[in-house]
Protein backbone atom coordinates (compact mmCIF):
# COMPACT_ATOMS: atom_id res chain seq x y z
CA UNK A 1 0.00 0.00 0.00
CA UNK A 2 1.54 3.34 -1.02
CA UNK A 3 2.16 5.89 1.71
CA UNK A 4 2.24 9.62 1.03
CA UNK A 5 3.48 12.35 3.35
CA UNK A 6 1.54 15.51 4.14
CA UNK A 7 2.75 18.66 5.85
CA UNK A 8 1.03 21.92 6.72
CA UNK A 9 2.35 25.12 5.21
CA UNK A 10 3.11 27.96 7.66
CA UNK A 11 2.70 31.58 6.66
CA UNK A 12 5.30 32.99 9.04
CA UNK A 13 8.02 31.84 11.41
CA UNK A 14 5.77 32.23 14.47
CA UNK A 15 3.24 29.77 13.10
CA UNK A 16 5.30 26.61 13.57
CA UNK A 17 5.99 24.52 16.65
CA UNK A 18 3.88 23.65 19.67
CA UNK A 19 3.70 27.25 20.83
CA UNK A 20 2.21 28.49 17.57
CA UNK A 21 -0.47 31.13 17.95
CA UNK A 22 -3.87 30.41 16.47
CA UNK A 23 -3.72 33.68 14.53
CA UNK A 24 -0.57 34.61 12.67
CA UNK A 25 0.55 37.09 10.08
CA UNK A 26 2.13 36.68 6.68
CA UNK A 27 5.87 36.61 5.97
CA UNK A 28 6.15 36.14 2.23
CA UNK A 29 9.85 35.30 2.32
CA UNK A 30 9.37 32.66 5.02
CA UNK A 31 6.38 31.19 3.18
CA UNK A 32 8.39 30.90 -0.04
CA UNK A 33 11.32 29.21 1.70
CA UNK A 34 9.05 26.87 3.64
CA UNK A 35 7.11 25.77 0.56
CA UNK A 36 10.29 25.12 -1.39
CA UNK A 37 11.78 23.16 1.54
CA UNK A 38 8.71 20.90 1.54
CA UNK A 39 8.99 20.47 -2.22
CA UNK A 40 12.70 19.64 -2.06
CA UNK A 41 12.23 17.42 1.00
CA UNK A 42 9.96 14.99 -0.82
CA UNK A 43 6.60 15.76 0.78
CA UNK A 44 3.68 14.78 -1.43
CA UNK A 45 1.03 17.23 -0.12
CA UNK A 46 0.83 20.33 2.04
CA UNK A 47 -2.31 21.51 3.81
CA UNK A 48 -3.22 25.18 3.49
CA UNK A 49 -5.28 25.68 6.65
CA UNK A 50 -8.32 27.93 7.05
CA UNK A 51 -9.18 30.28 9.91
CA UNK A 52 -11.36 33.36 9.97
CA UNK A 53 -8.40 35.55 11.01
CA UNK A 54 -5.64 33.91 8.93
CA UNK A 55 -4.29 34.99 5.52
CA UNK A 56 -6.65 34.03 2.71
CA UNK A 57 -6.27 30.30 2.00
CA UNK A 58 -7.02 30.58 -1.74
CA UNK A 59 -4.19 33.05 -2.27
CA UNK A 60 -1.77 31.12 -0.07
CA UNK A 61 -2.51 27.93 -2.05
CA UNK A 62 -1.88 29.79 -5.31
CA UNK A 63 1.40 31.16 -3.91
CA UNK A 64 2.52 27.65 -2.90
CA UNK A 65 1.59 26.22 -6.31
CA UNK A 66 3.44 29.02 -8.13
CA UNK A 67 6.67 28.62 -6.14
CA UNK A 68 6.89 24.80 -6.17
CA UNK A 69 7.22 22.12 -8.82
CA UNK A 70 5.71 18.90 -7.51
CA UNK A 71 4.07 19.22 -4.08
CA UNK A 72 0.26 19.18 -4.14
CA UNK A 73 -1.50 21.89 -2.11
CA UNK A 74 -4.56 20.74 -0.11
CA UNK A 75 -6.79 23.79 0.15
CA UNK A 76 -8.95 23.85 3.29
CA UNK A 77 -12.28 25.33 2.22
CA UNK A 78 -15.29 26.29 4.35
CA UNK A 79 -18.76 26.04 2.73
CA UNK A 80 -20.97 29.00 3.47
CA UNK A 81 -18.24 31.61 3.08
CA UNK A 82 -18.06 31.39 -0.73
CA UNK A 83 -21.06 30.54 -2.90
CA UNK A 84 -20.55 27.13 -4.60
CA UNK A 85 -20.75 28.46 -8.18
CA UNK A 86 -17.96 30.93 -7.45
CA UNK A 87 -16.03 28.18 -5.65
CA UNK A 88 -16.33 25.93 -8.73
CA UNK A 89 -14.75 28.61 -10.93
CA UNK A 90 -12.09 29.59 -8.41
CA UNK A 91 -11.04 25.99 -7.68
CA UNK A 92 -10.86 25.15 -11.40
CA UNK A 93 -8.71 28.25 -12.00
CA UNK A 94 -6.37 27.34 -9.15
CA UNK A 95 -6.13 23.78 -10.44
CA UNK A 96 -5.09 25.14 -13.83
CA UNK A 97 -2.44 27.36 -12.22
CA UNK A 98 -1.05 24.40 -10.27
CA UNK A 99 -1.11 22.15 -13.37
CA UNK A 100 -3.62 19.74 -11.85
CA UNK A 101 -2.01 19.45 -8.40
CA UNK A 102 -4.87 20.87 -6.32
CA UNK A 103 -6.90 18.98 -3.70
CA UNK A 104 -9.71 20.66 -1.73
CA UNK A 105 -10.47 19.74 1.88
CA UNK A 106 -14.03 20.59 2.96
CA UNK A 107 -14.32 21.96 6.51
CA UNK A 108 -17.87 21.80 7.83
CA UNK A 109 -16.76 23.43 11.08
CA UNK A 110 -16.44 22.04 14.58
CA UNK A 111 -16.68 25.32 16.54
CA UNK A 112 -19.89 27.34 16.64
CA UNK A 113 -17.95 30.37 17.84
CA UNK A 114 -15.54 30.28 14.89
CA UNK A 115 -18.38 29.78 12.40
CA UNK A 116 -20.33 32.75 13.74
CA UNK A 117 -17.36 35.04 13.27
CA UNK A 118 -18.14 34.83 9.55
CA UNK A 119 -21.90 34.93 9.88
CA UNK A 120 -22.64 31.19 9.88
CA UNK A 121 -25.30 30.33 12.48
CA UNK A 122 -26.18 26.79 11.41
CA UNK A 123 -25.69 24.02 13.94
CA UNK A 124 -23.18 21.24 13.35
CA UNK A 125 -25.64 18.76 11.81
CA UNK A 126 -26.97 21.42 9.43
CA UNK A 127 -23.44 22.39 8.44
CA UNK A 128 -22.72 18.81 7.36
CA UNK A 129 -25.99 18.72 5.39
CA UNK A 130 -24.93 21.91 3.66
CA UNK A 131 -21.51 20.43 2.89
CA UNK A 132 -23.20 17.42 1.28
CA UNK A 133 -25.15 19.72 -1.04
CA UNK A 134 -22.18 22.06 -1.55
CA UNK A 135 -19.80 19.36 -2.81
CA UNK A 136 -22.25 18.19 -5.49
CA UNK A 137 -22.52 21.62 -7.13
CA UNK A 138 -18.88 22.17 -8.29
CA UNK A 139 -18.73 18.61 -9.59
CA UNK A 140 -21.91 19.14 -11.55
CA UNK A 141 -20.59 22.43 -12.95
CA UNK A 142 -17.25 20.88 -13.96
CA UNK A 143 -18.87 17.96 -15.76
CA UNK A 144 -21.79 19.78 -17.42
CA UNK A 145 -21.80 20.54 -21.14
CA UNK A 146 -24.07 23.55 -20.71
CA UNK A 147 -25.67 25.83 -18.11
CA UNK A 148 -26.55 24.30 -14.74
CA UNK A 149 -29.47 25.15 -12.45
CA UNK A 150 -29.90 24.01 -8.89
CA UNK A 151 -32.55 24.30 -6.20
CA UNK A 152 -31.78 22.74 -2.84
CA UNK A 153 -32.22 23.41 0.84
CA UNK A 154 -29.20 25.71 1.16
CA UNK A 155 -28.39 26.89 -2.38
CA UNK A 156 -30.37 27.99 -5.41
CA UNK A 157 -29.28 29.36 -8.80
CA UNK A 158 -30.24 29.22 -12.47
CA UNK A 159 -28.31 28.88 -15.71
CA UNK A 160 -24.75 28.91 -14.34
CA UNK A 161 -21.88 28.03 -16.67
CA UNK A 162 -18.09 28.19 -16.28
CA UNK A 163 -15.54 28.34 -19.08
CA UNK A 164 -12.71 27.09 -16.87
CA UNK A 165 -12.48 23.41 -15.90
CA UNK A 166 -9.98 21.46 -13.79
CA UNK A 167 -7.00 19.95 -15.63
CA UNK A 168 -8.14 16.36 -15.01
CA UNK A 169 -11.86 17.05 -15.20
CA UNK A 170 -12.39 17.07 -11.41
CA UNK A 171 -10.56 18.32 -8.34
CA UNK A 172 -10.16 15.60 -5.66
CA UNK A 173 -12.30 16.41 -2.62
CA UNK A 174 -11.41 15.48 0.94
CA UNK A 175 -13.81 15.39 3.86
CA UNK A 176 -12.80 15.04 7.51
CA UNK A 177 -14.31 14.59 10.95
CA UNK A 178 -15.04 12.09 13.69
CA UNK A 179 -18.84 12.16 13.93
CA UNK A 180 -21.57 10.14 12.25
CA UNK A 181 -22.43 13.20 10.15
CA UNK A 182 -18.83 13.36 8.95
CA UNK A 183 -18.78 9.64 8.09
CA UNK A 184 -22.03 10.04 6.16
CA UNK A 185 -20.83 12.99 4.06
CA UNK A 186 -17.34 11.54 3.61
CA UNK A 187 -18.68 8.18 2.47
CA UNK A 188 -21.15 9.73 0.02
CA UNK A 189 -19.00 12.52 -1.39
CA UNK A 190 -15.35 12.23 -0.43
CA UNK A 191 -12.53 11.04 -2.64
CA UNK A 192 -10.37 11.20 0.50
CA UNK A 193 -11.37 11.04 4.16
CA UNK A 194 -9.25 12.70 6.84
CA UNK A 195 -8.86 11.38 10.40
CA UNK A 196 -7.08 12.53 13.52
CA UNK A 197 -4.41 10.21 14.85
CA UNK A 198 -6.09 7.61 17.09
CA UNK A 199 -5.12 4.19 18.44
CA UNK A 200 -5.25 1.49 15.77
CA UNK A 201 -8.51 -0.02 16.98
CA UNK A 202 -10.42 3.29 16.91
CA UNK A 203 -8.87 4.23 13.57
CA UNK A 204 -9.98 0.94 12.02
CA UNK A 205 -13.51 1.47 13.34
CA UNK A 206 -13.73 4.94 11.79
CA UNK A 207 -12.44 3.72 8.43
CA UNK A 208 -15.00 0.89 8.49
CA UNK A 209 -17.81 3.36 9.22
CA UNK A 210 -16.83 5.56 6.26
CA UNK A 211 -16.43 2.59 3.92
CA UNK A 212 -19.84 1.22 4.91
CA UNK A 213 -21.51 4.47 3.82
CA UNK A 214 -19.53 4.52 0.56
CA UNK A 215 -20.50 0.94 -0.28
CA UNK A 216 -24.18 1.67 0.47
CA UNK A 217 -23.99 4.63 -1.94
CA UNK A 218 -22.34 2.49 -4.64
CA UNK A 219 -19.07 4.44 -4.55
CA UNK A 220 -15.49 3.23 -4.19
CA UNK A 221 -14.01 3.50 -0.72
CA UNK A 222 -12.30 6.86 -0.22
CA UNK A 223 -8.59 7.06 0.40
CA UNK A 224 -7.61 7.77 4.02
CA UNK A 225 -5.26 10.38 5.37
CA UNK A 226 -4.42 10.57 9.07
CA UNK A 227 -3.04 13.58 10.93
CA UNK A 228 -0.13 12.77 13.27
CA UNK A 229 2.36 14.94 15.16
CA UNK A 230 5.54 12.82 15.34
CA UNK A 231 7.86 13.54 18.27
CA UNK A 232 11.39 12.52 17.36
CA UNK A 233 14.44 12.14 19.62
CA UNK A 234 17.55 9.90 19.75
CA UNK A 235 16.06 7.61 22.45
CA UNK A 236 12.63 6.68 23.82
CA UNK A 237 13.38 8.40 27.12
CA UNK A 238 14.32 11.67 25.41
CA UNK A 239 11.29 11.39 23.16
CA UNK A 240 8.95 11.03 26.17
CA UNK A 241 10.62 14.00 27.88
CA UNK A 242 10.12 16.03 24.74
CA UNK A 243 6.49 14.86 24.55
CA UNK A 244 5.77 16.01 28.11
CA UNK A 245 7.43 19.39 27.45
CA UNK A 246 5.39 19.77 24.29
CA UNK A 247 2.19 18.88 26.14
CA UNK A 248 2.96 21.49 28.80
CA UNK A 249 3.51 24.17 26.17
CA UNK A 250 0.25 23.23 24.45
CA UNK A 251 -1.69 23.44 27.72
CA UNK A 252 -0.23 26.87 28.48
CA UNK A 253 -1.04 28.00 24.95
CA UNK A 254 -4.61 26.75 25.26
CA UNK A 255 -5.10 28.66 28.51
CA UNK A 256 -3.64 31.84 27.06
CA UNK A 257 -5.68 31.50 23.88
CA UNK A 258 -8.85 31.03 25.94
CA UNK A 259 -8.12 34.27 27.78
CA UNK A 260 -6.97 36.33 24.80
CA UNK A 261 -9.71 35.11 22.49
CA UNK A 262 -12.28 37.23 24.32
CA UNK A 263 -10.20 40.42 24.11
CA UNK A 264 -8.74 40.31 20.62
CA UNK A 265 -12.11 40.29 18.90
CA UNK A 266 -14.34 43.35 18.72
CA UNK A 267 -17.54 43.18 20.72
CA UNK A 268 -18.98 40.16 22.47
CA UNK A 269 -17.60 36.69 21.70
CA UNK A 270 -19.89 34.87 19.31
CA UNK A 271 -21.33 32.36 21.77
CA UNK A 272 -19.83 33.59 25.03
CA UNK A 273 -22.21 34.20 27.94
CA UNK A 274 -23.07 37.77 28.85
CA UNK A 275 -22.14 38.68 32.42
CA UNK A 276 -24.83 39.57 34.94
CA UNK A 277 -25.50 43.29 34.99
CA UNK A 278 -26.86 45.57 37.65
CA UNK A 279 -30.26 47.16 36.92
CA UNK A 280 -28.76 50.61 36.46
CA UNK A 281 -26.04 49.62 34.01
CA UNK A 282 -26.74 50.48 30.39
CA UNK A 283 -23.39 50.99 28.71
CA UNK A 284 -22.59 48.80 25.67
CA UNK A 285 -20.73 45.50 25.84
CA UNK A 286 -17.21 46.50 24.70
CA UNK A 287 -16.68 48.51 27.90
CA UNK A 288 -15.96 45.71 30.27
CA UNK A 289 -13.43 44.87 32.90
CA UNK A 290 -10.32 43.50 31.24
CA UNK A 291 -8.74 41.95 34.29
CA UNK A 292 -10.48 38.58 34.43
CA UNK A 293 -9.00 35.28 35.45
CA UNK A 294 -11.42 33.37 33.23
CA UNK A 295 -13.64 34.63 30.40
CA UNK A 296 -16.89 33.70 32.14
CA UNK A 297 -16.30 34.41 35.83
CA UNK A 298 -15.91 38.03 36.93
CA UNK A 299 -13.04 38.75 39.29
CA UNK A 300 -12.59 41.82 41.50
CA UNK A 301 -10.62 44.58 39.81
CA UNK A 302 -7.97 45.18 42.40
CA UNK A 303 -5.70 47.35 43.12
CA UNK A 304 -7.16 47.77 46.60
CA UNK A 305 -8.75 51.05 45.52
CA UNK A 306 -11.48 49.13 43.65
CA UNK A 307 -13.64 46.54 45.34
CA UNK A 308 -16.07 45.42 42.59
CA UNK A 309 -15.90 45.28 38.82
CA UNK A 310 -18.42 47.86 37.45
CA UNK A 311 -19.47 45.66 34.57
CA UNK A 312 -21.30 43.22 36.82
CA UNK A 313 -22.55 45.18 39.84
CA UNK A 314 -22.61 48.49 41.60
CA UNK A 315 -19.09 49.59 42.33
CA UNK A 316 -17.27 51.25 45.15
CA UNK A 317 -13.70 52.48 45.33
CA UNK A 318 -12.28 52.54 48.81
CA UNK A 319 -9.60 54.99 49.78
CA UNK A 320 -6.66 53.36 51.46
CA UNK A 321 -3.00 53.91 51.82
CA UNK A 322 -2.48 52.44 48.37
CA UNK A 323 -5.36 54.18 46.60
CA UNK A 324 -3.22 57.08 45.42
CA UNK A 325 -1.21 54.79 43.16
CA UNK A 326 -3.18 54.67 39.94
CA UNK A 327 -1.97 51.47 38.36
CA UNK A 328 -2.13 51.85 34.54
CA UNK A 329 -4.35 49.55 32.55
CA UNK A 330 -7.32 49.28 34.90
CA UNK A 331 -10.37 50.14 32.82
CA UNK A 332 -12.42 51.89 35.46
CA UNK A 333 -11.37 53.15 38.83
CA UNK A 334 -12.17 56.07 41.05
CA UNK A 335 -8.79 57.33 42.25
CA UNK A 336 -8.33 60.47 44.26
CA UNK A 337 -6.20 63.14 42.55
CA UNK A 338 -4.03 65.13 44.98
CA UNK A 339 -4.23 65.41 48.77
CA UNK A 340 -3.69 62.78 51.41
CA UNK A 341 -6.53 60.39 51.98
CA UNK A 342 -8.92 60.16 54.91
CA UNK A 343 -10.65 56.91 55.85
CA UNK A 344 -13.64 57.20 53.57
CA UNK A 345 -15.47 55.54 50.71
CA UNK A 346 -16.10 56.82 47.19
CA UNK A 347 -19.30 55.46 45.69
CA UNK A 348 -19.82 55.67 41.96
CA UNK A 349 -23.36 55.26 40.68
CA UNK A 350 -24.68 55.06 37.13
CA UNK A 351 -27.76 56.74 35.65
CA UNK A 352 -29.75 54.70 33.10
CA UNK A 353 -31.61 57.69 31.70
CA UNK A 354 -28.85 60.30 31.58
CA UNK A 355 -26.08 57.75 30.99
CA UNK A 356 -23.74 59.50 33.40
CA UNK A 357 -21.42 58.44 36.20
CA UNK A 358 -21.51 60.20 39.55
CA UNK A 359 -18.83 59.77 42.21
CA UNK A 360 -19.60 60.93 45.74
CA UNK A 361 -17.85 60.44 49.07
CA UNK A 362 -19.38 59.28 52.29
CA UNK A 363 -17.32 61.38 54.77
CA UNK A 364 -16.46 65.06 55.07
CA UNK A 365 -13.87 66.59 52.78
CA UNK A 366 -12.43 70.01 52.19
CA UNK A 367 -13.49 69.75 48.56
CA UNK A 368 -17.02 69.55 47.05
CA UNK A 369 -19.07 66.40 47.64
CA UNK A 370 -19.72 65.60 44.00
CA UNK A 371 -16.68 64.36 42.15
CA UNK A 372 -17.06 63.73 38.43
CA UNK A 373 -20.19 63.54 36.32
CA UNK A 374 -19.24 62.29 32.89
CA UNK A 375 -21.30 61.71 29.74
CA UNK A 376 -20.00 58.66 27.80
CA UNK A 377 -17.18 59.44 25.38
CA UNK A 378 -15.74 62.37 27.32
CA UNK A 379 -13.05 62.39 30.00
CA UNK A 380 -13.54 64.51 33.14
CA UNK A 381 -11.16 67.33 33.88
CA UNK A 382 -8.05 66.37 35.80
CA UNK A 383 -8.77 69.19 38.24
CA UNK A 384 -11.86 67.42 39.56
CA UNK A 385 -11.69 66.30 43.22
CA UNK A 386 -12.12 62.78 41.92
CA UNK A 387 -10.79 61.42 38.66
CA UNK A 388 -12.85 58.60 37.13
CA UNK A 389 -10.76 56.88 34.47
CA UNK A 390 -12.85 55.24 31.73
CA UNK A 391 -10.66 53.14 29.48
CA UNK A 392 -12.96 51.97 26.69
CA UNK A 393 -12.19 48.59 25.21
Amino acid sequence: MPVEFISAVHTDAGASGPAAASRTGLDVGHLRRYARALDDGGFDHTLVAYHSASPDAFQIAQFVATHTERIRPILAHRPGVVFPTHAARALATLDQISDGRLTVHIISGGSDEEQRREGDYLNKSERYERSDEYIRIPREVWQAEGPVSHEGRYFRFEGYYSDVRPVNGLVPISVGGSSQDAYRVGGRQGDIFGLWGEPLKETAEQIAAVNAVAEAAGRPNPRIWVSFRPIIAPTDELAWEKAHRTLGVLKDQARNTELLRHYRTTGRPADGPRPQRSPGWSLPWPRRCRRLRTPTRPRPCSPPAVSRCPRWSGWAARSSRTSRSRAPGWPRRCARSGRSRPATTCRCSLSRTRRTATCTRSSSWTRPRTGCRRPPGRRPARSSPWHCDWAGH
